[in-house]
């Protein structure tokens, strides 16, 4: 198993899910917004090899964590830290043939992940 932390991720729903399991959603206001975001992927590499060589190498997202600063309309900061793993997730290939996640794209409202490697 492979982890990565990809910095600076951007999110712009104002609704992030609640922490724990039951627990209401954090409604951010207009004034609201989140900070410091770092996304953690661990995934796998699977390697599919023949006789000849390696036919194909592919990339697997096993868990997806994300750690971010909410600032508040009166100044104050939250750490808001968030697994992320019972989200619908789904890898693409970007143009750069990487076999490690390049890019990070969180749809809260759908509860779906698209990791680009």
């Amino acid at each position: 198993m492979y982890k990565i932390e990809l910095n600076n991720v951007s999110i712009y729903d104002k609704v992030l899910p609640g922490v724990n399991p039951g627990e209401p959603d954090i409604t951010l206001s207009e004034d609201e917004s989140t900070s410091s975001e770092v996304v953690t992927v661990e995934f796998d590499i699977e390697i599919d090899a023949r006789s000849w060589g390696i036919k194909s190498l592919s990339p697997t997202v096993r868990k997806i964590f994300l750690n971010c600063i909410i600032e508040r309309e009166d100044g104050n900061y939250e750490d808001y830290q968030k697994d992320l793993s019972d989200f619908e997730l789904e890898s693409e290939e970007g143009d750069s043939h990487n076999k490690y996640p390049t890019d990070v794209d969180i749809n809260f409202r759908r509860k779906k992940i698209i990791v680009t490697f």
